[in-house]
């Protein structure tokens, strides 16, 4: 019985922290999208037309790899 007790408490535990994880990671999201979108913005502004979508693809690929922490 006690053993059950603490296996529950463990699972609160790691849900409530996986909860408060989510919401930080998704505040750090929000802040971090105006950074996001000025380097996109400079970094294309100075390219030909030609490369214009591949590299909107590319940074916006290395964003969300970057977000995903697998950078």
């Amino acid at each position: 019985m006690l053993n059950l007790l603490s296996n529950l408490i463990d699972i609160i535990t790691t849900l409530i922290t996986f909860i408060f994880n989510t919401i930080m990671s998704f505040i750090n999201l929000i802040s971090n999208i105006p950074t996001y979108t000025t380097f996109l913005i400079s970094s294309i502004n100075v390219l030909p037309v030609v490369l214009i979508p591949f590299a909107t693809v590319s940074i916006s690929l290395y964003v969300v790899l970057l977000i995903m922490g697998r950078n």
